[in-house]
């Protein structure tokens, strides 16, 4: 919180400052440590419904249909931040569900948290690996949550620009695809996890840069979640398939060739175009036409060869 206020040298306001969050920052500390434990017990699912009922206890999810019970299935989401990764978790309830993230002090410290968690490292040996295992984990059927866009990006339900973000989605899901053939990848957009109220607060304004206003507004709203309530909610879109990848089917030779040689492009720009269609429904006015004609211009029926 103080990091927030931008203070992160020693001033003489500091120590009455650090009082005053030392309760809220007391008591989420212990709620991560219970989410942590409640893990170990019941899974990620079960915690995270848990730890959202403290903080935005009127989430919902819709088209959880869209996301297999078992098999493959790489979910591919936006990053509002927030609670957007535990709305994930609750609603993507699957015992084998990992997520790709950042390798972050505190979610090492989470020994249960960590065991679901594969590390995303600046070296590039280490990437490799990622990549690899990510590929392994599809192939034995399980199911991956990544965030392709890589860093924060606007609220759809609050902020403009929700659609532009989607053009910095990392290319990295059409690769998982070509590695882990048959896989169905979701998209998924979270919306509403941050409180307007709390967003453009007074204090905001002691931040200049808009970026460091919008993470002040966030820790007020972590630190009184009562005061600025939230509906947050996820929408999980139609599955993008390439369901005979590598297959050769008499007639379709030529289509799954093309299709081989093409299809981690392909795949993100269907994804694109279905993340589009989800944002559209609950997205802050401004933006975003443009992007999507582009979109919809590179993206494939990748349903199955043509008859």
């Amino acid at each position: 919180m103080l990091g927030a206020l931008g203070l992160r040298e020693p001033l003489w306001a500091r120590p009455a400052l650090d009082l005053a969050v030392r309760r809220p920052a007391r008591r989420f500390a212990l709620q991560v440590l219970a989410f942590d434990d409640i893990v170990g017990q019941k899974g990620l699912s079960a915690a995270a419904s848990w730890l959202l009922g403290q903080y935005a206890p009127a989430w919902t999810a819709c088209g959880q249909s869209c996301v297999p019970r078992d098999g493959p299935a790489l979910i591919v989401s936006n990053h509002p931040g927030l609670f957007d990764t535990l709305i994930l978790f609750a609603a993507i309830d699957r015992a084998d569900l990992l997520v790709i993230a950042a390798d972050r002090p505190f979610l090492r410290a989470l020994p249960n948290v960590s065991r679901c968690v594969l590390y995303v490292a600046e070296d590039a040996g280490a990437q490799l690996g990622l990549v690899r295992a990510t590929a392994r984990h599809l192939r034995q059927g399980g199911a991956i949550l990544t965030f392709p866009g890589g860093k924060i990006e606007p609220d759809p339900a609050l902020q403009a620009g929700a659609v532009d973000a989607l053009s910095g989605w990392s290319e990295s899901l059409g690769l998982f695809v070509r590695l882990a053939p048959n896989t169905p990848v979701i998209p998924a957009i979270v919306s509403g996890v941050l409180a307007k109220g709390a967003q453009h607060h007074p204090l905001t304004r002691i931040r200049r840069r808009q970026r460091d206003r919008e993470w002040l507004g966030a820790m007020l709203q972590l630190m009184a979640p009562s005061r600025w309530p939230v509906a947050p909610r996820v929408d999980f879109g139609r599955p993008v398939m390439t369901t005979s990848l590598g297959a050769s089917p008499v007639g379709s030779t030529r289509w799954h060739l093309q299709v081989a040689q093409n299809a981690p492009a392909e795949v993100r720009a269907a994804v694109l175009v279905e993340a589009c269609r989800l944002i559209e429904a609950c997205q802050a006015p401004g933006g975003g036409v443009f992007v999507r004609r582009q979109f919809t211009a590179g993206s494939a029926d990748l349903a199955g060869p043509p008859r």
